[in-house]
């Protein structure tokens, strides 16, 4: 989302906010919130996985962004290997 223009646009939504937060997590573009949460879920339909799991993809990505802005000084260890973290 940082080096295009195009996709830089959509995402500068997001970075007007000038203190992170939970709260301020989901202040998006709406393409940049489509994009990110439909994404994995086509292309893991298209995989064959099931709905459940599906669900369960989008609930931990979700769960991950809420944690990486919720400015609470927490090391992500393991799970900074697998995830993009703060």
């Amino acid at each position: 989302m940082h080096r295009t223009m195009f996709l830089w646009r959509i995402h500068a939504t997001h970075h007007h906010i000038t203190k992170v937060s939970v709260a301020r997590a989901d202040r998006t573009h709406p393409l940049e919130f489509l994009t990110l949460n439909l994404r994995p879920a086509i292309a893991m339909a298209a995989l064959g996985a099931s709905d459940n799991l599906i669900g369960v993809v989008i609930i931990l990505g979700l769960t991950n962004a809420y944690t990486n802005h919720s400015n609470l000084p927490l090391e992500s260890g393991v799970f900074g290997w697998l995830f993009n973290t703060a």
